[in-house]
């Protein structure tokens, strides 16, 4: 039986498109306009529309507005950045071992969100 070995590269580009996100405040001013009460941290999901709908109406004591909700709409073959498949990579580390690692060339994708 052939074994496979899955890089997870697809969650990691999930994660780092969501982490540019994940840090956006909203500041909370007192009525005189310029002094700053405090910050509101904005929510973020992955999830469709509706289902960010559903937390907003359906449940209301977890969460709170402003809320983000993002979610991947296409993943399609970029043809137009593709390498030769058969050249690897190799990547050699100094020191007392010096081991040599082969990785094959990626193939390339593009992600919408």
């Amino acid at each position: 039986m052939k074994t496979y070995y899955y890089y997870q590269s697809l969650r990691k580009t999930i994660i780092q498109f969501l982490d540019i996100f994940n840090d956006i405040r909203i500041a909370r001013y007192e009525s005189d306009g310029a002094t700053v009460r405090g910050y509101l941290k904005v929510p973020l999901k992955f999830a469709p529309k509706s289902k960010a709908w559903y937390w907003i109406n359906e449940r209301k004591y977890d969460e709170v507005l402003p809320i983000m909700s993002a979610t991947m709409q296409s993943c399609e073959f970029a043809s137009d950045r593709v390498v030769n498949k058969d050249a690897k990579i190799i990547k050699t580390t100094s020191g007392d071992a010096g081991t040599v690692s082969r990785f094959l060339n990626p193939v390339p994708y593009n992600f919408g969100f």
